[in-house]
């Protein structure tokens, strides 16, 4: 049987949300909607629903794409039936029922390919060949530049460099191409990056993740994330105490997706956007903490960078215009609905501390906005407790 095209365009336009609503108690987290997951028992909600996404449950990992994905899944149904579900009209089978029954199976999930290294072994041993190898030396000496440059498996491709993607169990997903200036280290913006991907494998069905994602392995630091794959490379040098990875730019992998960020649960996340890249990132933010993440937004260019400035963090790092303390770390999280700030800090003996501030960069003194910090310890599942700060009586939390 052939199911008309109208019935199951009709199936894929119905809201999610609303398809999903009926089996469970949805509540809005900035673009997400979380609830109890409808497919296993649970009691703290891990079922997340992204509009225009589809579902996914971080306990149980059942996901899908659609309602239609949705409604085979809970009511074990085949991909027609669910459309008839969903389309809310029941066609006539009355002049099949003699005829032999067709079971249409659902589309199995695309499988992703990876690059065998033996496509790319080559670019990876010519690393010193490039010119962001080259201005490296002249920053870090020779030593420091091919130790980092084999922790990142950074290569070089026609003299240009190349980034591998690596997940976390070693597979290449992608290869990105960028040209840099050997003098400045900085990109040549008349010339746009380029992924070689395809052309090593002829596929189509290469998939990215975070540049440096597979030093994650083993590996318990905090993880720092970036944009730019040589701000992460540079940032692992001078700040050895997180393990720096890299979205790969604006068009790169969206640290919000559970697809992607899987690798990073039950990690501490810095976040370190580009100037032009902070709202964006604020968003990526409230959606990870709405995930159950642990997540700091440091706005640091924001505040030091120039207006219309091309440079990065590593830019600033370099020409000292910014440090990023080991100690404390500004701006981490700021609530979508109240005007205050949670600072996180790592004091001298190693201890982990939260201070809630105001928007004017102040300690918030103790018993001060307490319906508004009730808000967020109710949302963070936490108690601030008073504690002396800066000669201060705040609101703390102890890690």
């Amino acid at each position: 049987m052939k199911l008309s095209e109208t019935y199951i365009d009709q199936a894929r336009q119905t809201d999610i949300i609303e398809v999903i609503g009926r089996y469970i108690q949805l509540r809005r987290a900035g673009r997400q909607y979380v609830g109890l997951c409808p497919f296993h028992d649970e009691k703290t909600p891990s079922f997340f629903v992204t509009p225009g996404r589809g579902y996914y449950c971080f306990g149980c990992d059942a996901k899908g794409g659609n309602s239609i994905d949705f409604i085979m899944q809970k009511e074990k149904l085949s991909f027609p039936d669910a459309v008839i579900r969903l389309s809310g009209n029941v066609p006539d089978y009355s002049r099949f029922q003699h005829t032999k029954r067709i079971e249409i199976k659902p589309l199995q999930p695309q499988v992703v390919d990876y690059i065998p290294f033996e496509k790319i072994r080559l670019y990876l041993e010519d690393f010193k060949a490039n010119n962001l190898f080259k201005f490296f030396v002249t920053r870090f000496g020779e030593l420091v530049a091919e130790k980092t440059f084999k922790i990142y498996s950074i290569g070089t491709y026609s003299g240009l460099t190349l980034f591998p993607q690596t997940d976390l169990n070693g597979n290449i997903r992608q290869a990105k191409v960028i040209e840099y200036d050997p003098a400045t280290g900085k990109r040549n913006r008349t010339k746009n990056p380029f992924h070689i991907g395809k052309q090593l494998t002829g596929s189509e069905n290469l998939q990215k993740c975070f540049f440096g994602e597979n030093l994650l392995k083993g590996n318990t630091l905090p993880v720092a994330i970036v944009e730019s794959e040589k701000t992460a490379a540079i940032s692992s040098i001078i700040y050895p105490q997180f393990v720096w990875i890299a979205t790969g730019g604006k068009n790169g992998v969206n640290p919000a997706n559970p697809e992607n960020n899987r690798v990073l649960k039950n990690r501490i996340v810095h976040l370190f956007p580009d100037v032009d890249g902070v709202k964006t990132w604020k968003e990526y933010a409230d959606d990870l903490q709405t995930q159950g993440f642990k997540v700091f937004l440091n706005d640091v260019m924001a505040e030091h960078a120039e207006p219309g400035s091309k440079d990065d963090i590593a830019d600033l790092i370099l020409k000292n215009e910014i440090i990023l303390s080991e100690n404390i770390f500004h701006v981490q999280w700021i609530s979508e609905y109240k005007n205050l700030k949670t600072v996180w800090f790592i004091m001298d003996d190693r201890t982990n501390i939260e201070i809630i501030f105001g928007l004017d960069d102040y300690p918030l003194p103790y018993g001060e906005h307490e319906s508004d910090v009730n808000w967020i310890e109710h949302r963070f599942n936490r108690k601030y407790e008073p504690a002396l700060f800066d000669g201060e009586t705040v609101y703390c939390y102890k890690f």
